[in-house]
């Protein structure tokens, strides 16, 4: 039985485990080899999932993000999971439950019961299942994880909404344990079963600035109450592992893993936000996003918005959407921001937390969606004139030249790309923290060099991996821009861990093994080989295949 704890830091659940908060994980670390993981940096929000759901890599898949960039049309796109079979697929491997797990497929050929997207974090997938009906079946029998949707209606700077989203997660935390239990109990010839606990996921983008006391938001007034509702939500996880377990034979090998945790967020505002306006005015001169009035009185301080607005929706108010709107512009301006404020709260839509039916054709790849409404987005119809410009993107920053030969209105000979990209790295090398006068960038990675023209290769040319706490940038060339209100408080590290409970796997702690490891190791534990295409070797050697239930 392998079970996932989406997002799961090691470090702040080793802390929970010292103050006696998750029993169930400490019983589980007690018992098991204990492996430290690290996954992949660029691309570390996006790719992990599919490495562990496909078990390969991204230049086998030719898949590098959930998000891809169409050069002919400047566009970019939403483009859900990899459409590859999981690891765990196929007619000839074990009986297998595979349970919610992200950036899966629907497998027809899979031998066992598949559910996709019934609550998992952003799943990639349809809400389908295997065979078909079974989706709908749960839904009725134990209800949706009410979180689902509702991740996505608020925000860290508003308190009852994290009072909300905890709600959420415990009912959701408690029926995934239930849901697991019947499901094995419905096909007790399972051999392996495959679930992923997404609700450590959700609570930590929300609330890490009440798990970092190094946090720019640590003193913000609700970072008292996402400490309190980020254990709350591991406390609820740890009792639903617990269920999970609890009945289960005692000859079965139970792996616990985490294929990426969380850390503080350095990288959304910075990356979505502040590098496009950055980049848009040293093109074209003028600033198309201007600091909003409500956040330059933060002074040196982190900006922290009124409870009645989201982050995001408070930053476009601001943008200017072409002449015929600069009237709302200026109406923007001259409205008292308490009068604003209340507009905003009373047009907002209510909370939704129904995920919708299960779809009637499982195998039927989920429609691309437009990004359109992505902050870098915004900046979309002036790319061709660019000679470089912003992806969106969901975590580092990920920067494309406007090459000649690659995009229909590139500007860039390709003979000068290598310098183009030494000119980026100059300009990222002069942003500073206006706050501390350190430098702004921590790292740039250059991913297609040599290769621009590969037709297969990631859609960036470089990722930019920003320092703490970056809420508005320094350039010589424009001066500020900023400061803005972090759009979530918690990202994703690159720190995983698997623990093993299995006769096979010696208890107590082991060297740092890649993340790549844990899918050959769950299918050894299941009594198959490894085929060659997945990679990362297992930790165990292959063990007797009878029926675990």
């Amino acid at each position: 039985m392998a079970i996932g704890l989406d997002a799961c830091e090691l470090q702040f659940a080793e802390e929970l485990i010292a103050d006696g908060r998750l029993p169930n994980l400490a019983a589980a670390r007690e018992r098991s080899a204990r492996y430290p993981l690290v996954n992949t940096v660029e691309f570390r929000s996006e790719l992990p999932w599919t490495q562990f759901a496909t078990g390969r890599r991204p230049e086998d898949l030719n898949y590098w993000s959930t998000v891809s960039f169409e050069p002919a049309t400047y566009r970019a796109w939403s483009r859900g999971a990899c459409v590859a079979t999981p690891f765990y697929g196929g007619p000839d491997g074990p009986f297998t439950i595979a349970f919610d797990v992200p950036h899966s497929v629907i497998d027809p050929d899979m031998n066992g019961v598949q559910v996709t997207a019934w609550g998992a974090h952003a799943p990639q997938w349809h809400r389908a299942s295997v065979p078909e009906g079974l989706l709908t079946e749960i839904d009725r029998r134990f209800g949706q994880q009410p979180a689902f949707l509702l991740d996505f209606q608020g925000d860290w700077h508003q308190g009852e909404f994290l009072d909300q989203l905890t709600d959420a997660i415990e009912t959701g935390a408690a029926r995934r344990a239930e849901i697991a239990r019947w499901l094995m109990e419905q096909n007790p010839e399972w051999q392996l079963f495959v679930t992923v606990f997404a609700e450590t996921h959700v609570a930590g983008h929300h609330m890490w600035h009440g798990a970092d006391p190094n946090h720019v938001l640590r003193d913000s007034p609700t970072a008292a109450a996402a400490r309190r509702n980020l254990i709350r939500s591991h406390e609820a996880v740890d009792r639903g592992l617990g269920r999970m377990l609890e009945d289960l034979p005692d000859d079965t090998t139970v792996i616990l893993f985490s294929i990426h945790g969380m850390q503080s967020n350095h990288n959304d505002l910075a990356s979505t936000v502040l590098l496009p306006e950055l980049v848009h005015r040293l093109h074209f001169g003028d600033p198309l996003l201007e600091t909003p009035r409500w956040a330059r009185s933060s002074g040196d301080g982190p900006v922290v918005p009124t409870s009645q607005q989201l982050c995001v929706s408070q930053i476009r108010d601001e943008l200017p959407t072409g002449e015929p709107f600069e009237w709302r512009r200026t109406a923007r301006r001259i409205t008292p921001d308490w009068l604003r404020a209340a507009r905003v709260a009373a047009t907002r839509r209510r909370p939704t937390t129904e995920a919708g039916p299960e779809v009637s054709n499982p195998h039927e790849v989920p429609t691309r969606q437009g990004m359109d409404w992505s902050a870098p987005a915004w900046y979309r119809t002036r790319w061709p004139e660019m000679r470089y410009f912003i992806l969106p993107t969901f975590s580092d920053a990920m920067v494309r030249v406007n090459l000649v030969g690659r995009e229909p209105q590139g500007v860039i000979a390709a003979d000068d790309y290598g310098m183009v990209l030494d000119e980026i790295e100059q300009l990222l090398a002069e942003c500073t923290d206006p706050r501390t006068g350190g430098p702004a960038v921590k790292k740039v990675l250059r991913l297609r060099e040599g290769a621009e023209f590969d037709p297969e290769g990631p859609d960036a040319d470089l990722v930019v991996l920003w320092n703490d706490g970056i809420d508005r940038l320094h350039h010589p060339s424009t001066g500020i821009v900023g400061p803005f209100p972090l759009l979530r408080t918690g990202e994703h590290s690159s720190n995983g861990f698997m623990y093993i409970d299995s006769p096979a796997a010696e208890p107590g702690d082991h060297p740092t093994r890649s993340a790549f490891d844990v899918s050959p190791t769950i299918l050894a534990a299941a009594g198959v080989e490894p085929p060659p295409v997945i990679e990362g070797e297992s930790t165990v050697g292959v063990a007797d295949a009878s029926p675990a239930g």
